[in-house]
């Protein structure tokens, strides 16, 4: 992979030489690399557009509406699928590409400001992907509060009204009744309260917990950005979530704090024995993201975590940054895991984010392990560096490792200028796990744990009414994800657990389907689709019997091809455009071979199991297929679904409910024939092309079944016409006794129901063209 102007190529997680570390962010994750090797990342990302296979689709080859404008032009769009690869090299967009610079989508305008000497632009359907993680992300607000039932065990725990310390010795200021709350009104950058403790009043009691137990404070005053830092051993994960508990008198015993919040002009209250009191933030939990991605889990089960790690990590930390970004400007609190090494990026970036909003204050939370601050001690007065800069010492910590624990050090404290609160803490005792509320430290001199919960009480800006559909608790170390798995079918592995929640622009035509037959998809999956769906249901051209151009006709036409694969469906369709006898470039193409190539696990579909790749992603293609159907069709649009019409039972049905729906609606069958050894010669050819085979018994299940359901079917449309698409003819022969083509191509003829402004639509055609060329 070549670069110009962006200096040194891409290097592989771990490496701080020169310009290696583009994407700005750290990886988190407990088993990336960090040995500084200096080996090229390798890059495959599932191919989710149609050119990846250099097989053009019918809605490219025909309509001009070929997707390279949109997607950008990468070197290497003419390679299949291989977990050789990262995925940022099949979906980068050169950067000597006129789409270089083109962002789409609700985050666009975040996806421009970023640094592109560290980052990598995609193309368009990966950036579809990527904002389907994003939006998951921003709706899953980690809360620091707790249920009733918690709180209520709580206050038993300390009913005896007696006082209890922290770990430091600090008091802990227990309420007599386990209802006592902090009233403030705002706190500065140093972490100083300014503000007034009121008597608890009775009235004031009812109303703050009574009434507003369920109120989730969102979005804070003064958001903090809070970067927990420290290396993979260093267990940050776990130190957070022990923080946002309360530690009971029983041992082992915990609760989540209880944070309840009202309006700004009404103060909040805050649980006085919460370490860790902010009112929610968005997590940006690199793993997280990576286990997102659809490749990780087959690059993991292939290359081992290591390399899955290093295949995906600039594409992780470019969703990382566009998350936090996105995140601050709704307000939200965040925290984010890092290693934060890299000094020099950091202090760019929180300038930048500090120039957007005077209210935002930047925190960093060293985490170390004991046996890094322990070890670390000893290891320092040593002088015999090793080739990474470290010390080994026989029988403590290796120096690799303390190096690694020297250098986040180092950065963090060229940082501090840059931030508003710095606090070093010591993670639990690894052989106490079961006691992790109890084993944290604060390290750094001077703060004790009372100081340290009064810098992160915050006041909400705002109370939403309800919240509750996508907040979750800290996930802590494991178990925070569905892992994608190769061996099920796209439905499954996005599968809802809810049959009748749905999103979007689109949610009144999911709430029509049959749900006995189809499943319902995760939110994210459903905003993936919006993306597909929004893509394809594309303008059309329109020129009526009078000689006028429109998108909208009097009376749509909603026409079905029939057909096994290799009958050449798109070629047939193809040469009758070009003969002037079929309005192609008046049509929406609804084709699920087209769909299916665009969701991100296809490639890996194809590459570890080409025989099932089809069936793998047959009932969300189909799924999208009729959601597109009926958006195009209530746009007033025509709608040419390319599809087999194999199962007459289900078609009848349907196209019964379309003439209940849509009256004007004309329905037609094109059943494109060939000959039996052409197709299977066509289907074997196109199996080497797309890398998608279809076995030889599905495609005799397809010439046996269609004939039977297109003789059901015809007697049911306005028009029906039989091609045949043999294999060295010069023209598409018509097998339809009666049917000449002059008669077949006034089939055709329809009036415009709306004819926009000649400037308006001259505009519009023009601005089509270039988007295409």
């Amino acid at each position: 992979m070549t670069s110009t102007n962006r200096g040194p190529p891409p290097r592989c997680y771990g490496s701080d030489h020169g310009n290696g570390n583009r994407n700005g962010f750290e990886i988190g994750n407990e088993n990336s690399d960090e040995n500084g090797s200096d080996g090229s990342c390798g890059a495959a990302t599932a191919a989710a557009a149609v050119c990846l296979y250099g097989f053009p689709s019918l809605y490219q080859q025909v309509s001009g509406h070929g997707r390279e404008h949109e997607r950008g032009t990468s070197k290497r769009t003419s390679i299949k699928f291989s977990n050789l690869h990262s995925t940022h090299e099949l979906y980068e967009v050169d950067e000597t590409s006129p789409n270089f610079d083109k962002f789409y989508g609700p985050y666009a305008h975040i996806r421009k400001v970023l640094d592109y000497t560290f980052h990598a632009n995609f193309q368009l359907q990966r950036q579809w992907v990527q904002d389907s993680i994003i939006d998951k992300l921003l709706n899953e607000i980690v809360l620091n509060t707790s249920s009733d039932e918690d709180l209520q065990h709580h206050e038993e725990e300390f009913s005896d009204g007696g006082n209890s310390n922290w770990e430091d010795g600090s008091k802990i200021e227990t309420p007599q009744t386990g209802k006592k709350v902090s009233f403030v009104d705002d706190v500065d950058a140093k972490g100083e309260i300014n503000s007034s403790e009121e008597e608890n009043s009775e009235d004031n009691s009812s109303s703050n917990t009574a009434s507003k137990d369920n109120m989730r404070c969102v979005m804070p005053t003064h958001p903090w950005l809070i970067y927990v830092a420290g290396t993979d051993y260093s267990h940050r994960s776990d130190t957070i979530k022990a923080l946002m508990e309360v530690p009971l008198r029983r041992p082992g015993m915990f609760s989540l704090c209880k944070n309840i919040c009202t309006r700004r002009k009404d103060k909040g209250t805050h649980d006085e024995n919460c370490r860790f009191p902010i009112l929610g933030f968005i997590l940006v939990d690199y793993r997280e993201i990576r286990e997102l991605l659809p490749e990780y889990s087959s690059y993991k089960a292939i290359h081992g975590i290591e390399e899955a790690n290093k295949m995906t990590r600039i594409e992780t930390g470019y969703i990382a940054e566009i998350v936090t970004r996105a995140a601050l400007q709704a307000g939200s609190n965040v925290l984010c895991y890092s290693r934060m090494r890299d000094h020099t990026w950091h202090e760019k970036y929180f300038k930048a984010l500090k120039s957007y909003s005077d209210r935002l204050r930047i925190a960093i939370l060293h985490i170390v392990a004991p046996s890094e601050q322990n070890e670390g001690k000893a290891l320092l007065d040593l002088s015999d560096e090793n080739e990474f800069g470290g010390v080994r010492k026989k029988g403590t910590v290796s120096g690799v490792r303390q190096s690694k624990s020297n250098r986040v050090t180092e950065a963090i404290e060229k940082l501090r200028p840059s931030i508003n609160y710095y606090c070093k803490l010591q993670s639990r005792q690894e052989e106490q796990g079961d006691k992790r509320g109890n084993t944290i430290q604060i390290l750094t001199p001077g703060m004790t744990w009372e100081s340290f919960r009064r810098t992160f009480i915050q006041v909400s800006e705002y109370v939403p009414r309800t919240i509750g559909q996508f907040d979750v608790e800290h996930r802590g170390e494991s178990g925070f994800i569905h892992t994608f798995s190769i061996d099920k079918s796209t439905e499954e592995n996005h599968q809802s657990s809810s049959q009748n929640t749905f999103y979007g622009p689109y949610a009144h035509l999911r709430k029509t389907l049959d749900y006995n037959y189809h499943k319902n998809y995760k939110r994210e999956r459903q905003l993936l689709q919006d993306a597909i769906i929004n893509s394809t249901l594309r303008d059309v051209n329109i020129v009526d019997k009078n000689g006028m151009e429109c998108t909208t006709p009097t009376e749509p036409f909603l026409v079905f091809t029939a057909g096994a694969m290799g009958a050449g469906k798109s070629y047939a369709l193809r040469k009758i455009y070009d003969k002037g006898r079929f309005p192609l470039s008046a049509f929406v193409i609804v084709d699920p071979d087209e769909i299916r190539q665009l969701f991100p696990e296809y490639g890996l579909y194809v590459d570890q199991n080409p025989l099932k790749a089809g069936e793998m992603t047959r009932k969300e293609a189909g799924y999208i297929v009729e959601i597109l159907t009926l958006a195009a069709l209530q746009a007033g649009k025509n709608v040419l679904v390319d599809g087999s019409l194999r199962d007459s039972d289900w078609y009848t049905q349907y196209i019964e409910s379309l003439r209940k729906q849509y009256s004007m609606l004309k329905i037609m069958i094109l059943h494109i024939v060939a000959p039996r050894e052409a197709i299977f010669a066509r289907a074997e050819a196109r199996g080497k092309i797309t890398g998608r085979i279809v076995p030889r018994d599905i495609l005799e299940l397809a010439l046996e079944q269609v004939p039977k359901s297109v003789k059901i079917l015809y007697k049911k449309v306005d028009f029906y016409c039989e091609l045949n698409n043999a294999p060295g003819a010069e023209d598409i022969e018509l097998m339809t006794e009666g049917i000449s083509w002059e008669e077949f191509t006034k089939q055709w003829l329809q009036t415009c129901a709306w004819v926009p402004k000649k400037g308006v639509l001259q505009n519009r055609m023009s601005t089509k063209v270039l988007r295409d060329k």
